[in-house]
């Protein structure tokens, strides 16, 4: 019952914001939030607690769900875990996989949430190169070339149906890249004015998937070329979104959106220090456009295109 009315307030949410003012808009507002604050806490303290629910390996499954995190918000992501592994309408096995920097978490305990949930199934994974966001997904890449990967960020509060949505339109367009939250690709626009999109259920090369809402990729949809560490490093090392977008279309592989509605709100407590849209998408900072340019510069020397190839 109140899984059924989080993933209810957290789908009227954004309808909600969107209208014209009305009266009593922003009370309204301020109650679906809170109500969506309290009932994912409680459901994720429920889950923890009570539940328990096993975690597959990734021997075992055809889907493995990839996240990084760092020290300032190792504490908290046990909460995006939970989430992830209590997802509704999926029967497909998946495995959960999170991977962390060897450097960064030197002299560093793991939380106990943590270890209890890699006693329940969780793969945690060290690396010793810091691909920063890129180690969301690059390090699942090689360590699965076969499987399907699914990326998710760890800050956000997910609802029972953003990993299994992927799953489902990821059955109905075999081969395409599934995305939740998006934009319009505009060319001759600055990143900061791409255009929202929620309909874009078709697939098609021209949207761009953000990871903030969760991304499917299946296997070799990305090309080789995407887990060049030489390259990512020259050109967008603060940018996993673009250079997975522009490696997708290069390989020619189409995305296609679900139609899942989320809020996909920041979780309580969680640090964003170190946060990208800080850099990449603020209104003082243009750093997605810098690193389009840079992939732009790259490609067309090396493989005659520019970042919109296939646009």
């Amino acid at each position: 019952m109140l899984a059924r009315l989080l993933d209810f307030l957290d789908g009227i949410y954004p309808s909600v914001n969107s209208r014209a003012p009305f009266f009593g808009q922003k009370l309204l507002r301020r109650v679906i939030l809170s109500g969506i604050y309290r009932i994912n806490n409680f459901l994720c303290w429920y889950y923890h607690n009570i539940k328990k629910k096993k975690i597959s390996n990734p021997d075992e499954c055809d889907y493995v769900v990839s996240l990084t995190t760092y020290p300032a918000r190792v504490g908290n992501v046990w909460r995006v875990i939970e989430m992830a592994a209590n997802q509704r309408g999926i029967k497909d096995k998946y495995a959960i996989c999170l991977y962390l920097i060897e450097s960064e978490f030197e002299g560093i305990d793991l939380p106990a949430k943590i270890k209890e949930l890699q006693a329940r199934g969780l793969t945690v994974k060290f690396n010793k190169e810091n691909l920063k966001c890129h180690n969301k997904y690059f390090y699942a890449f090689k360590d699965y070339p076969e499987k399907t990967i699914i990326t998710i960020d760890d800050d956000l509060q997910y609802n029972h149906h953003s990993i299994s949505k992927l799953v489902m339109f990821n059955k109905n367009h075999s081969g395409c890249i599934s995305f939740n939250r998006g934009n319009l690709i505009a060319k001759e626009k600055p990143y900061s004015s791409w255009p929202f999109v929620d309909d874009m259920t078709t697939p098609c090369y021209n949207a761009f998937p953000t990871g903030v809402g969760g991304v499917l990729y299946p296997p070799y949809s990305c090309g080789p070329m995407v887990t060049n560490i030489h390259i990512i490093k020259q050109t967008c090392l603060r940018a996993d979104d673009l250079w997975l977008n522009f490696n997708s279309r290069f390989n020619g592989t189409k995305v296609v959106q679900t139609d899942l509605k989320s809020t996909y709100m920041v979780l309580p407590q969680s640090s964003q220090l170190y946060a990208l849209w800080t850099t990449n998408n603020s209104d003082s900072n243009n750093g997605n456009d810098e690193q389009i340019s840079l992939i732009s510069k790259w490609a067309i020397d090396e493989l005659g295109c520019d970042f919109f190839v296939n646009v």
